[in-house]
This record gives structure tokens, sequence and C-alpha cells, in this order.
């Protein structure tokens, strides 16, 4: 799809980074499909596009912006920086809330002058612990969690060492001291994948097996217990709350746009 021509005020732009394994967007989609099942009746009025198609003078025309995941990395060349850039510039100068997943948060943050590096403490990969800073416990529309320690669906290779200007960190882990960012009360990013959900970790996982193994001295030495949970029925009870929240402040803000 390509942006350019003036869309309906009411609605959220999911910008495609990138795509997810061929075989696995056959059955289950692509990012855009994961992020609107997981925001469940919270929002129903989308557009989708790859970065390449999206007009940076037509963004002004939605209520949201989300960019996605996606498998580059930004400590190679990435086409679509450029582009990347003027759309957030666009973004920071009318102050549409934006959330960035994954490749989304690393792109923003490099895009704001911070540093993205291959993880030294290779791939962290499955069903993770994060903890949240004072600053993401208080955040309005972040994460609630009252202790602060949440689990989340994870796959990267990269990470962020240096936030953005002016990016406050909102979770951490021993792999990522930037799980979270946020910018000023309209930009929130996140290392994790709230739009994840077990079918979808379970074929990483598999996909990257031989990663895995690489990486740890005894085969899935570390993997282990991320098994354990996946075969538990349960989803995890808060993965998603990054992601929901985001769209319902979106909701919010543009009530009161409305009703001024």
């Amino acid at each position: 799809m390509s942006i350019d021509k003036k869309t309906n005020q009411e609605k959220i732009l999911i910008i495609l980074t990138g795509s997810t394994y061929a075989d696995l967007r056959k059955n289950l989609g692509d990012f855009d499909n994961w992020i609107k099942q997981r925001c469940y009746d919270t929002w129903n009025n989308w557009d989708t596009a790859k970065i390449e198609n999206v007009a940076p003078d037509y963004i002004e025309n939605y209520s949201g912006i989300i960019f996605t995941g996606a498998h580059n990395s930004l400590t190679k060349e990435y086409p679509y920086l450029s582009r990347a850039e003027h759309i957030l510039d666009k973004i920071v100068d009318k102050e549409i809330p934006t959330f960035g997943i994954c490749f989304g948060h690393q792109l923003i943050n490099k895009l704001f002058g911070g540093k993205i590096v291959r993880s030294p403490m290779g791939m962290e990969i499955g069903v993770i612990d994060i903890q949240l800073t004072l600053e993401g416990m208080a955040d309005s529309w972040f994460i609630n969690s009252n202790t602060g320690k949440i689990k989340v669906y994870s796959c990267h290779d990269d990470i962020v060492i240096d936030p953005g200007i002016e990016f406050i960190q909102l979770a951490w882990n021993s792999k990522s001291i930037y799980q979270a960012t946020g910018y000023k009360d309209f930009i929130r990013t996140v290392q994790f994948h709230p739009e994840f959900y077990k079918p979808i970790l379970t074929y990483y996982i598999r996909k990257n097996l031989d990663t895995l193994r690489k990486q740890h001295s005894e085969p899935l030495h570390k993997v282990k217990p991320i098994s354990k949970v996946i075969d538990n029925k349960r989803e995890l009870p808060m993965s998603d709350d990054a992601l929901i929240n985001f769209v319902k402040f979106v909701r919010k803000k543009s009530d009161n746009m409305q009703s001024d």
C-alpha cells in the first residue's frame, strides 16, 4: 500500500520496517497482523504500509504511528534510513503518538542520535524478565506492573547501548540496558515483542536453533526454561500491555482533540 493521499484522522498507521519469515507470514500473517490481533477491540481502524511506500508529508493525517520489527540490522546499511528520518521529523513536529517495536525501537533511538551494536551476549530470544525503572513504573501509558518486574517475549541480536537524545530509560535487564525508552509524552519504544504470542515465539526459537546451539556451551542450556513456559497453556499476562496502552493513549488523545 502506498500512503500518498489524505487519510482518516482516526487511523493508526503501522509502518512495516521489514517482514517476518515467508513461511510464517503465509500461515500467521506479518507483524501488522499480530499487532492488530494483540490489540483485541481497543482499536479497529488501521492502515499498513511498507516504509518505502510512506510519504512523510502525510504522516500528520494519522492519530498514531507504529514502527514494526524487522530482520534487518542497523549495524549494517539500512536502505530506508533517510526516509525514516523524514517520517520521524514529521512525527516530532506534530507530536504524533508513536510506538517502536524491536527494530523500530532501535531505529527511532538511532535517528535521535543513539547507538546500536550487535549484542556481545548473543541473541536474546524466548520469554525473558525485564525490570521497569521508576520512570517506567510511573509512566501513564506504558506497562501496568506494581512490582516493576514482568515477563515478555523477545527475539533480537542487536541492542541500544546509547539511547536517543532526551530519551529516558523505562526498562532494562542484564542483556539489554535499554529494554524500553521514552521521549517526552508521545514516543515509546520497546526492545521486546508485545505483538508476539506462543506459536510465533515457538517458530522463532525453532528457526534459530543452530544459532542458539553455537552461543551456549551446552546445547540450548538457557533455552530449556523457555520451552517450559511455551508449553504452559497460559499466555504471558502482561506481555502486550505496552502495545494496548499505547493504542488506548492514542484513542484518548484523539477524543480530547475532538472535544476541544
